[in-house]
């Protein structure tokens, strides 16, 4: 027997809490009955997003021997909320997220012409890239990388996910452990390094993973740790002042000297509409060693 609520369940169960007017007799039991063994999958599916979580925190800790005891409860938290994603959320709207991967890759400006391929890091990947990587120019090498890796890759098999990509282990405050130095032409990190253990630290460390040609992509929305609360896994805020990067948290306050690491800045800044209808500022900041091109943008530093 199926043991899922019906959409007309739902809707006279809402319906009778709304008025305040109890169930018939005959249909709490099955109510009852259903709750039961819808609980039961919830301490299921929390149990194994905790035993996920633990394998993340292992192999982390190989590299990254200080990451407090928070750190295994926001990775939790985390997991959930991609399994929920992946599973509850509507599939047209997962199957169009998924189908970006395909579209072309917009910063080929930021490519040299003369190189048959380039090698591209999409840092916080997610289960599921949604970076661009159709190209005219080169052949692009992306490595997807995610400290929840071996979270996703074991999420995204275990639902069948069409299209899947292999997700590599990996955090930014790491890079140049597991990555060589220079070995980039190009780093996007895509509303993610807000999540980040130590931005400063990333911030060098993809520097330094960066070729002397290369390119560093950062899209996030403004100030995302007070916007959340710093609930999760959201601990830093990231902004652009007074020509500087500005990377602070409730404890810490680091502005990142971009020049001193060989970069040209480029801020753009706009209001855009998220899913919660709030309208927010969402910032695209591109750090590059060579020349921006001029139709990405006019606003340097």
């Amino acid at each position: 027997m199926d043991e899922r609520f019906t959409k007309e369940q739902i809707t006279r169960l809402i319906s009778s809490i709304r008025k305040g007017r109890p169930l018939p007799p005959e249909e709490r039991a099955e109510f009852a009955r259903t709750t039961k063994v819808f609980f039961d999958k919830c301490a299921a599916f929390k149990h194994t997003a905790r035993v996920l979580a633990k394998r993340c925190t292992k192999e982390m800790r190989h590299h990254y021997e200080d990451l407090d005891a928070q750190w295994l409860d926001d990775v939790t938290e985390e997991i959930e909320w991609w399994w929920h994603f992946l599973t509850v959320f509507d599939p047209d709207v997962v199957q169009n997220w998924r189908a970006i991967a395909t579209k072309p890759f917009q910063f080929e400006a930021f490519l040299q012409d003369d190189e048959e391929t380039a090698r591209v890091l999409n840092i916080g990947s997610g289960p599921c890239s949604t970076l661009p990587r159709a190209t005219r120019l080169n052949r692009l090498e992306v490595v997807d990388m995610d400290p929840l890796a071996t979270a996703y890759n074991f999420l995204t098999q275990a639902l069948e996910i069409e299209d899947r990509s292999e997700i590599t282990f990996g955090a930014v405050e790491i890079l140049t452990k597991l990555q060589p130095k220079g070995s980039f032409d190009f780093i996007a990190a895509k509303n993610c390094l807000d999540h980040a253990y130590d931005v400063p630290r990333g911030l060098e460390q993809m520097a330094m993973a960066l070729g002397a040609q290369g390119s560093i992509l950062l899209q996030h929305w403004e100030n995302e740790a007070e916007l959340q609360n710093y609930t999760g896994l959201h601990n830093w805020n990231i902004e652009v002042q007074d020509g500087r990067i500005r990377i602070w948290n409730r404890e810490r306050e680091h502005l990142f000297d971009h020049e001193a690491w060989g970069f040209e800045l480029l801020h753009e800044r706009s209001e855009r509409q998220r899913l919660n209808n709030k309208v927010e500022y969402f910032n695209q900041i591109y750090l590059s060693r060579r020349p921006i091109p001029a139709s990405v943008g006019t606003r340097r530093n």
